[in-house]
């Protein structure tokens, strides 16, 4: 006796066709809305970074002065932001901002005020190196703490550039990492 497997096969193919054919027919949609919105105050962009007034603990950069031997004499650097030479800085229409450094967190660390600096990087014991900033990258115009750099008022998204050069002096000569933390203000 022979099967004729021909026809359950030819059955299941047509029954499969027709299950995917009516499934189509019974399918559904719905639609609504999604609700935008944004409110936009003056504010600045600075370092690619969105800030607005009252925000604190903004990223204005770094002055890395490197690794450098223990006797040396000074060290030069430059802060790096969003910036390949400074901070960029983009505010909103109409707005003239003013950059300032109100102070370093060791600032008056060396005794008396020896040294060249007006700031002070510490390590863990207690030990300093001075350094100061400039406005120049010749060095020669110091920035004093709390003295405004202004900016021009802003009419467009063009990025503006704070440019500060740094100066470290050798006034340890204990090996180590020191560091210190300027504490910085942009207002408008």
């Amino acid at each position: 006796m022979e099967l004729n497997m021909a026809k359950p096969y030819r059955f299941t193919v047509l029954t499969v066709a027709l299950l995917c054919l009516s499934s189509n027919s019974f399918s559904a949609s719905v639609s609504g809305t999604i609700n935008v919105n944004i409110s936009l105050e003056a504010g600045c962009v600075i370092n690619g970074n969105n800030t607005l007034d009252g925000d604190s603990a903004i990223d204005f950069g770094t002055l890395d002065f490197g690794s450098v031997p223990t006797v040396f004499v000074q060290q030069d650097s430059a802060v790096t932001g969003g910036a390949a030479n400074g901070i960029a800085v983009v505010c909103s229409s109409g707005v003239t901002p003013s950059f300032a450094i109100a102070s370093g967190n060791n600032d008056g660390s060396i005794v008396g005020g020896v040294g060249n600096g007006n700031h002070t990087m510490s390590d863990s014991s207690g030990n300093y190196v001075d350094y100061a900033i400039f406005s120049d990258p010749a060095r020669s115009n110091r920035i004093e703490n709390n003295t405004s750099i202004l900016m021009a008022e802003f009419t467009d998204t063009t990025p503006q550039t704070i440019e500060l050069y740094g100066r470290a002096y050798g006034t340890s000569n204990v090996a180590g990492s020191y560091s210190d933390t300027l504490n910085v203000t942009l207002s408008w």
